[in-house]
């Protein structure tokens, strides 16, 4: 007998577990191909240029507010917990990110471009002198 993990759509009808994520990776191509223009190619030129953390703290500090940048160091923190094997609610409450930001950080974790996980190398040899 064949087992078939299902996952319950929005609308509530059932799709199989591996035709989901594969429209997860479809829409990831997608994502990407919509994300790719010449100003987007100078924004990351811009940070790759950058040599060392204090200039990333200026660069940082001048293009995105406050907010902005500590979304992105929060999204950064969940995908290290989730890395980490971390429940949801030991997530919430040290970070304070919602149930929802954790389920998409988590989300592409496992089915996105890639991108936390080529960073988690860094983030696992870096944990303990800069994580709080």
């Amino acid at each position: 007998m064949q087992v078939v993990e299902q996952i319950v759509k929005n609308d509530g009808s059932l799709t199989s577990a591996q035709g989901y994520a594969g429209k997860l990776r479809e829409g990831v191509r997608i994502m990407a191909a919509k994300l790719k223009d010449h100003l987007t190619d100078q924004l990351f030129e811009a940070i790759l240029s950058l040599k060392d953390k204090e200039q990333c703290y200026n660069f940082f500090e001048d293009i995105c507010t406050i907010s902005e940048l500590k979304a992105l160091a929060q999204r950064l923190e969940v995908a290290r917990m989730l890395d980490e094997g971390c429940i949801y609610e030991a997530i919430v409450e040290k970070t304070g990110a919602s149930t929802a930001t954790i389920s998409r950080v988590k989300r592409c974790l496992v089915y996105g471009a890639d991108g936390y996980n080529s960073v988690m190398p860094v983030l696992r040899k870096g944990k303990g002198s800069n994580v709080e």
